[in-house]
């Protein structure tokens, strides 16, 4: 019996001796897990530092090629002849379709222009807005014509009518009424 109450008195301590080591082996394993997890994040942290840092590199490589395209640098010729036949050829246009040319001139120098005056779209598209242009124009009511000669509404046709076959004639030019096909004339 002496031997089993050792055993009993020595099983609780080997008890608690297991169950110490088994949470130090919980603890050991969280504790690697933990590690595992907080290396993660470093690593995580590294790559989107490293991503940023990259980013705004190209960011700024982007806004100072802008900045050097915005400053445009025209070529310029020694030769006078150049400029004067520049000028002949853009003597027709206004402004802003100069401004069209030069946009669309496929080198900054005179030659680029003179050839972007020379090129057929570029051409179209002009005489494409003076048509634009044109079309509004007579389109708008001209308010520095006098009264009697500004075209008249339907209605004020309409009143100045004196017949039904005016009035008829009238509303038949507009498109309101097509011809009735009467047999008869009513006076």
């Amino acid at each position: 019996m002496e031997e089993e109450n050792k055993e009993t008195i020595e099983s609780p301590q080997e008890e608690n001796l297991e169950e110490k080591s088994e949470q130090g082996e919980n603890l050991e394993e969280k504790s690697d897990e933990q590690d595992k997890e907080i290396q993660t994040r470093d690593a995580q942290i590294a790559h989107w530092r490293n991503k940023a840092k990259k980013l705004e590199e190209e960011n700024n490589s982007l806004k100072s090629k802008k900045n050097s395209e915005d400053e445009e640098i025209w070529e310029t010729t020694n030769d006078p002849m150049d400029t004067i036949r520049l000028g002949k050829s853009l003597k027709d246009y206004s402004e802003e379709e100069t401004e069209f040319i030069i946009q669309n001139a496929p080198t900054k120098d005179i030659k680029g222009i003179m050839d972007a005056e020379k090129n057929e779209m570029v051409r179209l598209a002009i005489q494409a807005k003076r048509e634009k242009v044109a079309k509004e124009k007579s389109l708008a009511p001209n308010t520095n014509q006098p009264e009697s000669e500004k075209p008249k509404t339907i209605e004020e046709r309409l009143k100045e009518a004196k017949t039904f076959d005016e009035e008829e004639k009238i509303l038949n030019e507009s498109g309101f009424r097509t011809s009735l096909g009467r047999n008869f004339d009513i006076k």
